[in-house]
């Protein structure tokens, strides 16, 4: 069974926030919303990042779109982070048939 039971990419699933800036760099939080199984109580996991101006100088120089690789970046360690901890807790996150907010409940 996959600790990950969805349908769609895993960030479809997660909020980008813009934070205020610190220096020279623009801040993210990703966030992650579910359900705890059995309960009616909502949490949410968070994963922050920055990206810095001179990293931006640094790939515009290469021609690339720098802040979106990184966003894709941060978004798969965040989803390696969410896996990690379902598998330290033996759980899993997965979809509930007319819900929007996902599950995190026990290994079947």
């Amino acid at each position: 069974m996959a600790l990950l039971d969805i349908s769609k990419p895993f960030e479809s699933y997660v909020s980008v926030e813009e934070l205020p800036r610190t220096g020279d760099a623009r801040k993210f939080l990703l966030r992650l919303l579910f359900e705890v199984e059995g309960t009616l109580e909502t949490r949410e996991l968070t994963w922050p990042w920055s990206y810095s101006g001179t990293q931006k100088a640094i790939d515009q120089k290469h021609g690339a779109d720098g802040l979106r690789e990184r966003r894709m970046h941060e978004i798969d360690m965040f989803r390696r982070h969410v896996e990690y901890e379902l598998g330290v807790q033996k759980r899993r996150l997965y979809e509930v048939e007319g819900r929007e907010t996902l599950m995190w409940g026990k290994k079947r």
